[in-house]
């Protein structure tokens, strides 16, 4: 069994967010402007757009991929939200390339103008690499000091398949990586095997990043197959090539439920068997790291 997997990486990777409006908004400067004015990275925001690398544009609703309301109900849209979106005859596009890699600050940057813009034309925001559709304050509930936290860019969903649930990443892709999956996991271990999922995701991330720290022009990053997780390194994942792009994981101990147990014990540390624990129902999964 391979102890390495190698890993294409895109060459460029592009932020964008969408932001539904009633209204043309006829002063598309104006409103890039002043929405970054009122950033608490005000400064950052207006050198990106005076340098013209992070750029905001309003395009017809005609002329924009309609949007999937099915799955952005189906990852917890508020109908407030949907309705806004149902009657939008233009959308705000905020957009800034930039390279493979962890962590991302072209999507720091487009998401919190597209934070601000939001805020000022009172509508959600449409992220389309989940795809998801936030508030205002949830797309800026972000660190301010320019950290990123991976539960605030990578979603895990849930669908259930026998014999138990599949769970996936979404968004990774906005860092030039792919997204994994799991398939057989216990229904009453879907939040804590979420968290395993955004573990996995923090230190893939992390190890990739530590290989482009060194080239930072790579077009693939070698990662070891096996990740050991949690403070005390005891949670082990094993990471394999899966169906077309997508990676898949297991606990390093085998894909059957007393392994997914062991392995959530290791990571979050509670007791096995406890009653109530790990029963959730199956829906939208925590964004927790």
């Amino acid at each position: 069994m391979a102890k390495s997997l190698v890993l294409p990486l895109a060459e460029f990777v592009n932020a964008t967010y969408l932001i539904p409006s009633a209204t043309p908004q006829t002063d598309a400067p104006g409103l890039a402007l002043e929405a970054a004015a009122a950033s608490p990275q005000s400064s950052r925001l207006e050198d990106e757009l005076e340098r013209g690398t992070l750029t905001l544009h309003v395009r017809a609703a005609s002329d924009t991929p309609e949007p999937p309301i099915d799955t952005l109900i189906a990852n917890g849209a508020d109908p407030q939200h949907i309705r806004q979106l149902a009657i939008a005859s233009h959308f705000v596009v905020i957009h800034m390339p930039g390279r493979a890699g962890f962590p991302a600050t072209h999507e720091w940057a487009a998401r919190l103008l597209a934070a601000e813009v939001a805020g000022k034309l009172d509508a959600p925001v449409l992220d389309p690499a989940i795809p998801l559709l936030m508030s205002s304050r949830q797309a800026g509930a972000m660190d301010h000091r320019g950290g990123m936290r991976v539960r605030d860019w990578v979603f895990v969903g849930a669908s259930l398949e026998s014999p138990g649930l599949r769970l996936s990443t979404r968004g990774m892709s906005r860092f030039g990586f792919p997204d994994f999956s799991a398939q057989a996991v216990p229904p009453r271990l879907a939040h804590e095997s979420s968290g395993v999922m955004l573990a996995m995701a923090a230190a893939l991330l992390n190890r990739a990043q530590t290989a482009l720290d060194y080239d930072p022009l790579a077009n693939c990053v070698q990662v070891p197959t096996l990740f050991a997780l949690g403070p005390g390194r005891a949670a082990v994942v094993r990471l394999e090539r899966g169906e077309g792009t997508l990676l898949h994981l297991t606990p390093a101990a085998g894909n059957r439920p007393s392994a997914w147990t062991d392995l959530c014990s290791s990571l979050f540390g509670f007791q096995p068997g406890s009653p109530g624990t790990f029963e959730t129902p199956i829906s939208l999964l925590p964004q927790n790291s």
